[in-house]
């Protein structure tokens, strides 16, 4: 009977260890933003220009580093669909000071997983809000492409916290990988 446990949990591990999912990791950890305008240089080469002239220098710490550049753009987080119809987004009252953000990362690193360490670059699209009082912004990262191990890369990384130095926010997602 002992016997029969245990290669049922040996199966199950090997299930768990081998599903479709797999190759997607949590990553976690903390990240700090700090300006830097000579890093907008050379950004053209991204699709979704033009950058209105603010870049950052992107530090993070975690199960996932990496360092790289951030950079608004002006893609526009101005209205929301109501029913058919796209209508303006205003903030009044009780959300004013709340700014819309969106941005463009290209980050390059390691994660450490169960399978190993990887390693590459990643390139993200990015929305988000800021609040102008105290600097706390909340912002989802959506990775769009990669090179090296995060090649095919896919996932969504939630960002929350002051991360504009000297502050420093939270992380959280997940990166798929595919084999």
């Amino acid at each position: 009977m002992t016997g029969i446990r245990m290669m049922s949990i040996g199966l199950l591990s090997f299930f768990l260890y081998t599903s479709a999912y797999a190759g997607c990791y949590q990553i976690y950890g903390i990240i700090q933003l700090t300006e830097n305008p000579e890093l907008c240089e050379g950004l053209d080469q991204y699709p979704e220009g033009p950058y209105i002239g603010t870049c950052f220098k992107v530090n993070s710490i975690g199960n996932a580093i990496f360092e790289g550049t951030s950079a608004l753009t002006s893609s526009p987080v101005t209205s929301v669909i109501k029913g058919d119809a796209l209508t303006p987004l205003f903030l009044e009252g009780d959300r004013q000071g709340l700014q819309f953000f969106t941005s463009r990362s290209s980050l390059t690193g390691i994660i450490w997983t169960r399978h190993g360490i990887f390693s590459g670059s990643i390139n993200t699209v990015d929305t988000g809000t800021i609040d102008l009082k105290d600097g706390v912004a909340a912002e989802i990262l959506v990775i769009q492409s990669g090179d090296g191990d995060f090649e095919s890369a896919s996932g969504r990384i939630l960002v929350y916290g002051p991360e504009m130095a000297p502050g420093w926010a939270t992380y959280n997602g997940n990166i798929c990988i595919d084999d």
